[in-house]
Formats: C-alpha cells, structure tokens, sequence
C-alpha cells in the first residue's frame, strides 16, 4: 500500500481526534514561500480570487462565501485571513503548475476545516447538493417544471429566491463527511504557517527549496 494512502487511512481511523497531526499536501508559489518565511506564515486576500478568476469571480465569490462564512463558525479565523488555503489528504490530489511547488504539512486538527470535495464541486458549480443522486434528480426536475434550466439563472436572476434559498441550503452538507469516501475528503486552513511546513518539492526534481526551511 502506498505511504500516502496508508497515512490518510490512518487518519480515518483516528477519528481526526482532537490533538492529532493531520499529514496534508498544498501547492503554492515562491510568493507564498517568501511570505511565510518573511513572516512565519502566509493567508489569503480575497482580490487574489478576484484577480484569478476574473470574469467568473462572482460564481468563486458565491460558493467560496458560503465556505467562508460556515468555515469560521468550525474554525476562528486569524485577523487579516479573508479565504482559506486549499489542503489534500493525498499530493496526486494535488495540482501543480510550472511556478509551484509541493509543501508536505503537520497541521493540528483544531485548525483544519474537512469537507467532501467531490460535494465541493457542485457548490462550486452553484449546484443543489443532495443526499443521494436521486435527490438531485428531483431538485433538478422542479427546476425545470418551473422554467429554470441551469443553476447559473437562479443566482443571476432576481425571480427564484425560494430556490437559491433550498440549493445554499443544501450546500451544507460538504461537511457531512462521515460516509465520505478517503478519496474525497478535503481540507482547509485559514493560515499556512511555518511550523505547519515539513518538506518543500519542486515541481519538477521534487528537490528541496534553497533557502527554506520548514521548522
């Protein structure tokens, strides 16, 4: 069984227990490195959404200010942390563009925010989140007895309130992860912080930063 996999059975099987050390993956860029070495650790703004995203922000600005918004009643967010940073149980999960590199993290659970991320994804499309499959069937088809044929118009449109209500309110389920599946669990922090930083990859040659340090 590969390490990854079995360290993240590990957590499983623990129960994310108070007091444990949770063994996640990130990418992030020479930015954030410097960042967190210049000031012990490094968070998000959320203009770099803005800009990321540009002429999609306000689909990431809806979905990501639920995540926010429910995050900080699981987890007290820092002064100054307007977004959380996106964590893996697995670094395959992980996507690394030219200009980033593997931080492989020891994070206390007590920071950590779990959600299902393939759950995630419908939030991220603006998508109802069943309970099952069956249950999005039955939203999608009062949708469409109603007119609606996409998500997009419920949000883009001042007509549908009691459906944007039931699909924001659906969305709570991302962190129901009791049955969730090891391969979709997610993870999230408020803060990336120096102690947090146990290895440094490259992308490429998966060799270690010249001039970081993790602790």
């Amino acid at each position: 069984m590969p390490m990854e996999v079995d360290m993240l059975r590990n957590n499983k099987e623990d129960g994310f227990s108070p007091g444990s050390m949770l063994h996640l993956w990130t990418a992030q860029t020479d930015a954030v490195l410097d960042c967190i070495r210049e000031n012990g650790f490094s968070q998000v703004k959320m203009e770099f959404i803005d800009k990321k995203y540009e002429e999609s922000a306000w689909v990431f600005k809806e979905a990501y200010g639920f995540f926010k918004q429910r995050a900080r009643l699981m987890v007290k967010p820092p002064e100054g942390a307007e977004s959380p940073v996106w964590l893996f149980f697995d670094p395959g999960w992980v996507y690394l563009s030219p200009d980033s590199y593997l931080l492989e993290l020891s994070v206390p659970r007590e920071r950590v925010v779990l959600f299902d991320r393939e759950r995630w994804q419908r939030v991220l499309n603006l998508s109802y989140v069943g309970k099952e499959q069956e249950d999005e069937a039955r939203f999608e088809q009062k949708m469409n007895q109603m007119g609606v044929s996409t998500y997009w118009e419920v949000f883009q449109s001042a007509f549908y309130p009691y459906l944007k209500s039931e699909i924001k309110k659906s969305w709570e389920r991302i962190f129901d992860i009791d049955n969730t599946e090891q391969t979709n669990l997610g993870a999230a922090v408020w803060q990336l912080r120096q102690e947090d930083v146990v290895g440094i990859n490259s992308h490429s040659a998966l060799e270690e930063r010249d001039g970081f340090s993790g602790k």
